[in-house]
């Protein structure tokens, strides 16, 4: 992990090993955020956010934002705090200035995205990397290193596809800790990767090909447009029974009637057999992989629980 990352990092949470640079981040620091039923204004400011990203290369500072989106810079600080306690963003402690917005980093990290223009963003893990692609709609180069002998990892993505792997051998680590983020990391092997897991036994998670890893991005690529682009809530009435659950381990997709007064909190892939569960904060495995959120979600913003 990349000191100045790992320094922020250690200025927030206790070391998960004590002989490690890795340190622990909340149970939401991975995945895409859980924006359901939310104003204009909070989606309006997360896409402002992810904008300047994108295009300069920071995060945008509160005056920055309530000035471009002419809000009063109190009521952009609430929809900050708003998006940090969904999983969207997250904020230094005490000047709620933004260090990171998913999946983008505001703290230089081992993760680099490149740009068609060569411009480099900087990812919190090795799934974010794969958000950034289907986010911006453009191919993108990926640099990393392997988290064990922190030998240079490259490839690119290209159509949607993942090329130009080197080494061919890369796999991911999904980590399924508490604090996964510092650890959902690249190997150069299996090897390599089986001998960190052989010094960490009891960390969970399981190892991912590029093309599963891609697909976890390209869903939640998905769930952030979803979230930016349409409203959660019905004021019509009309509920919508019927979602396509699409698995991020393997892709597979299958439509399924949702239930309208119980959460279901466990599905099992008919592609690959996986278990899947629902995300820290959301409600069933429908508003974490589904193309639509369960009923409740979309009738109130509340869920069934």
């Amino acid at each position: 992990m990349e000191r100045s990352f790992a320094t922020y990092l250690q200025g927030r949470y206790t070391a998960a090993h004590t002989e490690s640079t890795e340190l622990p981040m909340n149970a939401d620091c991975c995945g895409p955020p859980r924006l359901h039923a939310e104003n204009a204004d909070l989606r309006l400011t997360y896409s402002y956010v992810l904008a300047a990203f994108l295009r300069v290369g920071r995060a945008p500072s509160t005056s920055e934002i309530a000035l471009d989106l002419q809000l009063a810079e109190e009521a952009v600080l609430d929809n900050l705090r708003a998006l940090e306690n969904r999983g969207a963003v997250r904020l230094e402690p005490e000047s709620s200035s933004i260090l990171d917005a998913y999946p983008y980093s505001a703290i230089p990290t081992k993760h680099a995205v490149q740009l068609p223009s060569g411009a480099v963003r900087h990812c919190m893990c090795a799934i974010d990397v794969f958000y950034v692609p289907f986010l911006i709609g453009t191919d993108v180069g990926v640099k990393s290193h392997c988290h064990f002998c922190d030998a240079p990892i490259q490839m690119s993505v290209v159509d949607g596809a993942i090329s130009n792997v080197d080494p061919v051998s890369t796999v991911v680590w999904d980590s399924a800790a508490e604090y996964e983020c510092p650890l959902t990391n690249f190997f150069c092997s299996k090897d390599h990767l089986r001998l960190w897991r052989d010094s960490f036994p009891d960390e969970p998670g399981q190892q991912l090909d590029l093309t599963m890893a891609l697909e976890r991005g390209k869903v939640a690529a998905a769930r952030i447009h979803r979230a930016l682009t349409e409203p959660q809530t019905s004021d019509s009435g009309t509920i919508e029974s019927e979602c396509t659950i699409t698995c991020p381990n393997c892709g597979t997709q299958k439509a399924e009637e949702m239930p309208t007064n119980a959460c279901v909190f466990y599905y099992e892939c008919t592609g690959c057999g996986t278990l899947l569960k629902p995300q820290p904060g959301d409600c069933c495995v429908f508003c974490t992989y589904g193309s639509v959120p369960c009923p409740p979600i979309q009738k109130n913003g509340e869920c069934c629980s």
